[in-house]
């Protein structure tokens, strides 16, 4: 084995190690913590649900009062998931909301964060 090629190796196999131990730390400094997953779940059922819009309708002047009302409503959202005993499972690199079902103390997943996003897998 000449040195040249045996050179351009060793580069090459640095270059990998060095990539794929950037896209770790990129996957472990961007994952999303509890609050972000409790965010996300909160917003995600005050827009489902916009109880602001089919309450006040889609007046532009009322846009403070649909304002105040999603925000009630998110707040209860935030004191339900807190109820629920909402955890989040962090994975290092991905993390999982789950909510415990206190039927059976199973738990069901809602949510998955990767990259500093967090996606609802609620319906």
């Amino acid at each position: 084995m000449d040195i040249p090629r045996f050179k351009k190796i060793i580069i090459d196999l640095a270059w990998y190690y060095a990539i794929c131990f950037g896209v770790f730390l990129l996957l472990y400094f961007t994952n999303p913590k509890y609050d972000y997953h409790k965010v996300e779940i909160t917003n995600h059922k005050v827009i489902k649900k916009d109880l602001g819009r089919e309450l006040i309708g889609d007046n532009k002047s009322d846009e403070e009062w649909r304002k105040l009302i999603d925000e009630t409503v998110g707040s209860y959202y935030n004191y339900e998931l807190m109820y629920d005993n909402f955890t989040v499972k962090n994975l290092f690199f991905f993390s999982i909301g789950f909510i415990k079902n206190p039927n059976n103390n199973d738990a069901e997943p809602v949510s998955f964060g990767i990259l500093g996003k967090v996606f609802v897998l609620l319906d």
